[in-house]
């Protein structure tokens, strides 16, 4: 990577350094891969839009942005000067509907295989698509990395309005502040006051887990996931709307309150722990709602589902709290997990995302009439076992994402009809005994639980089971590390770095003391046993090359030998035939 093309240098969000830790462990091209398809309609110049698409794409450096982390004290972003979105043309105006999404589907699947180098900018690819002459697909791909759900109309707006101004003409918008701005504010935060809202908030809460969840094979990355998505009645958005203002709270409130409901059907618990994903965008900062970055922040909800009461005073207790903790929003998950006391523990297996930001991309006042944008398809895939989507009008949907491996074919469609019958009863509902039973029995498998006697839990669900023991030196070396670095008593040899609550910054530390080891080769092996095999073989493989290179020498030095013996064996036989010469020439006269 030449300096001579850097321009700035900055440190990652905290969910950055989780995406980037994620992406590295899982292994899987797709993960945190973000994929947007817009259908064009009207006379489009083409040229002009992957113009104006450069003109952004230059103007917001998080766009421009490379990853790097093996050999550094830290995991840094780097913004490079001079890159170029690479903008790819096809013509497929000779096929029929049908096939053409068959084609674009098979398209987007393989863009998706083929992933980024998180290390190479840009981590981005546009597809531009003549479906027919006033007809275009627009497909994006870039990595969340990048950016989050909140940028991308911003930016997709933008590129119509410097289009509108290349090919009609019109003002441009205004530039945005720099991602660094943002990165800079993280670094102003008080994790002091931070440590001690969550130890607080988080006094006591015990993570429960879903009892239809399979366990985790830590052998195998991710997988796939599957997405299920229902559309929400118009009849029940009203009524939720009407709830939320009757009893003074948020839509987000509501949502909480439901999902709430769903995950205590599911874990046979009254307190109940979900992730939930909030903007991460502080007010204080300048032009934020047009800046363009990676600031939403997962944070760990943790909700009380009681037996009886009020709708209204339970749904206000829920957003007093959430408020609460939004204060706090700028919080590594990494550290709330360490100040929570559950190092060692996933806090939530699921994830709930509100979109409440408008997804739609103007085409521009000059251009009004003439073209119209929409967005068709989309593509997320998260670490999170089960994620909540929920797009509110004009869109109107739930989206269900699962990992495919964890969960039985009906559990998905359950958990929906479970969370749209919870809804609906909340709408109509002034008591909390009401909701509750609208969720349903408790499906087969799922104990009542006591929340007096909770038994042990171990990382991402797994039954707790004895920890092994180092078996060689080199693991006990290894474990040593970790407990260092970790700050943790006892280390399981097969429990992963990173289900024991190790972050990236903590990986750098911890490579840095374990020779022969990367952050990579941690990522890929993140248990001490698997790390102690990875450097044996690694270790193996350079004896390996030493004595391939010795044996190359060897080769080497027989065949000048060779050579050498060749060229005098040669020069003898001229010399003894030059002296032979005069011999047979003397004879000859």
């Amino acid at each position: 990577m030449g300096t001579t093309n850097i321009e700035d240098i900055y440190e990652l969000s905290p969910l950055q350094q989780g995406m980037l830790l994620h992406t590295v462990h899982d292994g899987a091209s797709d993960m945190y891969l973000g994929q947007h398809v817009y259908i064009v309609e009207g006379p489009l110049d083409v040229d002009a839009l992957i113009q104006a698409w450069r003109q952004v794409f230059e103007s917001h450096p998080a766009l421009r942005t490379s990853f790097h982390w093996d050999g550094l004290d830290k995991p840094l972003q780097v913004v490079h000067r001079d890159v170029e979105p690479p903008a790819h043309r096809e013509d497929w105006s000779g096929m029929d509907q049908q096939l053409q999404r068959a084609r674009l589907d098979l398209l987007m699947a393989k863009d998706r295989a083929a992933g980024f180098d998180l290390t190479a900018a840009p981590l981005q690819r546009l597809y531009l698509i003549r479906l027919a002459d006033d007809r275009h697909a627009v497909a994006w791909t870039h990595h969340h990395l990048l950016l989050d759900g909140w940028s991308v109309p911003v930016f997709m707006n933008e590129v119509m309005a410097h289009y509108q101004s290349l090919t009609v003409g019109g003002p441009l918008p205004p530039p945005a502040p720099p991602y660094r701005d943002y990165i800079a504010w993280l670094q102003r935060q008080d994790l002091g006051a931070a440590e001690g809202f969550w130890k607080e908030t988080l006094a006591g809460v015990t993570p429960g887990h879903l009892v239809a969840m399979q366990p985790l094979d830590p052998r195998r990355g991710t997988g796939a996931v599957d997405r299920r998505v229902v559309s929400i009645a118009g009849a029940i958005e009203d009524g939720l709307r009407d709830a939320a203002a009757r009893h003074q709270v948020s839509l987000n409130a509501v949502l909480q309150a439901a999902w709430s409901v769903v995950l205590r059907r599911y874990t046979g618990r009254a307190d109940v722990v979900f992730g939930c994903v909030s903007s991460g965008r502080p007010p204080e900062l300048p032009d934020v709602d047009r800046m363009v970055g990676m600031f939403v922040n997962t944070l760990p909800v943790p909700v009380t589902v009681p037996s009886d009461g009020e709708v209204g005073r339970w749904l206000r207790g829920i957003q007093d709290n959430y408020a609460a903790i939004r204060r706090y929003e700028f919080s590594p998950l990494s550290d709330i997990k360490r100040w929570a006391g559950a190092p060692g523990q996933q806090l939530f297996d699921t994830l709930l995302v509100l979109n409440n930001y408008s997804f739609t991309v103007q085409a521009g006042d000059s251009l009004a009439g003439q073209l119209t944008v929409r967005s068709q398809t989309g593509f997320d895939k998260v670490s999170v076992p089960l994620a909540l989507i929920w797009t509110p009008a004009p869109v109107s949907e739930l989206h269900l994402l699962y990992h495919r491996d964890r969960f039985d074919s009906g559990f998905a469609a359950d958990a929906l009809d479970c969370l749209l019958a919870t809804l609906n009863a909340i709408t109509k509902s002034e008591r909390v005994e009401q909701v509750v039973p609208a969720a349903g029995p408790l499906p087969d498998g799922v104990p009542v639980h006591d929340e007096d006697h909770d038994p042990p839990l171990s990382p991402a669900g797994h039954l707790k089971e004895p920890p092994q023991p180092p078996a060689t030196p080199q693991e006990a070396a290894i474990a040593a590390v970790y407990r260092e670095v970790l700050e943790l008593t006892e280390i399981d040899v097969t429990a992963s770095f990173f289900e024991m609550a190790g972050t990236s910054f903590d990986a750098v530390r911890a490579v840095g003391r374990i020779e022969g080891a990367t952050v990579t080769m941690l990522a890929l092996n993140p248990s001490v046993r698997d790390l102690a095999a990875a450097l044996a073989a690694a270790s193996h493989d350079d004896i390996d090359d030493e004595l391939d290179a010795e044996i190359a020498e060897l080769e080497r030095e027989v065949a000048q030998k060779a050579e050498l013996s060749k060229l005098l064996t040669e020069r003898v036989e001229v010399q003894q035939a030059a002296r032979q010469m005069p011999r047979d020439e003397k004879r000859g006269r």
